[in-house]
């Protein structure tokens, strides 16, 4: 099923916003290793304006939590896994709601400086190798994570989900509908490795047996 359980609060930048911030970068943005390595340029470094541009708690996730948990009727000893939790903003609504939380994320800065309220329930490691039993969390859900794996690793990611899961797994996906729209994410941020369109991953879902919901969010819409 197709749920928008985050960009219906419209707490994100627009395309065209994105555009216009590019446009003003004359869209040539010298990545640093650090950004590319998940460091502090990627998240917080405000000189780079693309991408995150500084990433602080500021409770935006809170009423998209709150439809989660309603939606899939989780209960209050329910065990919760993120996986791509950067620095957990979103861990941290569940965490406030009184859920069993985990985190996982391959970013040690961000990892290192995620909410001190979760710290202890955040790790590193990758969504490809997850150190958890079958059947473990009463929820998985991955937020914009899986364009930023390599196609390669795709297939045994999205397993790896569904093996600690019970059943129930959001991915929020970052896509285009066209090639254009394609190479503006990848413009915008060089981290993402696969970015295709919703038929894509729909093929893949399908392949794959996935029985969990997601969401396409498209970047830049170009109408």
């Amino acid at each position: 099923m197709i749920i928008d359980f985050f960009n219906s609060d419209n707490t994100s930048r627009s395309g065209e916003s994105r555009r216009e911030i590019m446009k003003s970068t004359n869209s040539d943005i010298d990545f640093s290793d650090d950004y590319k390595q998940f460091g502090f340029d990627y998240f917080d470094n405000s000189d780079i304006q693309v991408g995150y541009g500084g990433y602080k708690y500021d409770g935006r996730y809170s009423r998209a939590v709150h439809r989660i948990a309603e939606h899939y009727d989780l209960q209050p000893d329910s065990r919760i896994l993120e996986v791509g939790c950067a620095k957990g903003h979103v861990l941290l609504e569940f965490h406030k709601c009184g859920f069993n939380v985990m985190g996982v994320d391959k970013s040690a800065y961000g990892v290192e400086n995620a909410n001190e309220d979760i710290r202890n329930y955040v790790m590193q490691g990758d969504i490809d190798s997850l150190p958890f039993p079958d059947n473990a969390f009463d929820l998985v859900l991955g937020k914009e994570i899986l364009p930023h794996v390599g196609e390669e690793n795709i297939e045994s990611a999205i397993l790896e989900c569904m093996r600690v899961s019970k059943g129930k797994i959001f991915f929020e996906i970052q896509c285009g509908r066209t090639q254009e729209e394609l190479d503006l994410i990848k413009q915008w941020d060089c981290t993402h490795q696969t970015l295709q369109t919703p038929d894509w991953w729909e093929s893949l879902f399908a392949k794959l047996r996935y029985p969990g919901d997601v969401h396409y969010k498209v970047l830049f819409p170009v109408e």
